[in-house]
């Protein structure tokens, strides 16, 4: 038997349509991270977390009121660039991906407030990192949940 797809599938949903067609993006995945090298570049959406505001709780609402809860998934882009370009190629896709996921109509329909949070990113273009290619971005989005 179907069930309805929850909001924080929706929400998971739209951003793997967004992020797929995101321009120069040639493989995406969600939940994968084995990426042939010839589908470069990539970007692959994890799920990521989610906690409740703690605060909804004191303000006497019923055990089976609605409750804001807070994703955090995660978007990492993969590339294979020569050293001079990899920084300007990551930095280009990370700027295409933050614009498609804060001015998607039907994603910020989903979010509480149409609010969608860019935290910060991580690559591995660092001293005694990889130097690969690599940079994951993190996503702050609320919901309710009913």
């Amino acid at each position: 038997m179907a069930t309805a797809a929850t909001e924080r599938e929706l929400i998971l949903d739209r951003m793997a349509v967004v992020l797929a067609a995101v321009p120069a993006v040639t493989r995406f995945q969600r939940n994968d991270a084995e990426i042939p090298e010839n589908k470069l570049p990539a970007v692959i959406l994890l799920d990521g977390d989610e906690s409740s505001d703690e605060r909804a709780f004191r303000r006497n609402r019923p055990a089976n009121g609605p409750n804001l809860i807070a994703m955090t998934p995660e978007v990492h882009i993969v590339v294979q660039e020569n050293a001079e370009d990899i920084g300007p190629t990551l930095n280009g896709l990370r700027d295409d991906i933050i614009s498609a996921l804060r001015e998607d109509s039907t994603l910020l329909g989903l979010i509480f407030n149409n609010e969608i949070r860019y935290e910060g990113c991580s690559t591995d273009l660092a001293a005694g990192r990889a130097m690969a290619g690599a940079m994951g971005l993190s996503f702050h989005l609320t919901y309710v949940h009913r």
